[in-house]
């Protein structure tokens, strides 16, 4: 893997990767760790327009977009919130990674990112989560919004509480409200959805101050 690694690592041309792999080497190898080439790239500090056709290009050729390294169980978009590389991120999105992916710890991209204060990434991968949920669940500002309310009212001005167990309650008065709704429970993938788009939000969830919307 190294010479290829090394074309994708230090150049902005694909061409010499390409040359590579048309003599052979191969773009769906690992190291000891588990490492394909994809995580090295996630790694690299460059554009988007640069990674792109890098990623385009191993995708195509036999590199494994979700492959998991041993360690942490976590893919190549995951590396790349971890080490706050929006451009490898914004490439990785395109070639289709999936940004709901969990690692062994139950990680997202999105969690690693915001864990190690990667804004710009962070921001990147939150956005992408919204899209790939079903629309009835995107969040906006309004409904972090009527959350914050609903928690207010139920624990008053100065309460404190975890931000997971406000998530939580949060998930618990969406089922609630879809049950009175429908006479149905909310299914279980639809709370562990609302759940991933939840957490990212969970340091606007609580306190919960008063918001004028």
């Amino acid at each position: 893997m190294r010479p290829l690694l090394l074309a994708c690592i230090f150049n902005n041309d694909p061409l010499i990767a390409e040359l590579l792999l048309a003599a052979g080497a191969s773009a769906a190898v690992t190291d000891s760790h588990g490492l394909n080439i994809l995580h090295w790239l996630a790694q690299r500090e460059a554009e988007a327009d640069v990674l792109t056709p890098f990623v385009t290009l191993l995708c195509t050729t036999g590199a494994v977009l979700e492959g998991r390294e041993e360690l942490y169980g976590a893919s190549a978009l995951a590396w790349s919130g971890w080490h706050g590389r929006a451009g490898a991120a914004v490439a990785l999105l395109q070639a289709g990674a999936d940004v709901q992916s969990v690692d062994a710890f139950g990680g997202t991209p999105l969690h690693w990112a915001q864990a190690n204060g990667h804004q710009e990434a962070a921001g990147i991968l939150r956005q992408a989560l919204e899209q790939a949920a079903p629309p009835t669940l995107r969040l906006s500002d309004v409904d972090v919004a009527r959350v914050r309310r609903a928690l207010q009212a139920k624990h008053g001005e100065a309460a404190e509480a975890p931000a997971r167990a406000s998530v939580r309650m949060a998930v618990a008065l969406f089922s609630r409200a879809v049950e009175q709704d429908t006479g149905q429970h909310a299914p279980g993938p639809v709370r562990q959805c609302l759940m991933r788009l939840l957490m990212p939000h969970a340091f606007r969830l609580w306190p919960p101050t008063t918001v004028p919307v």
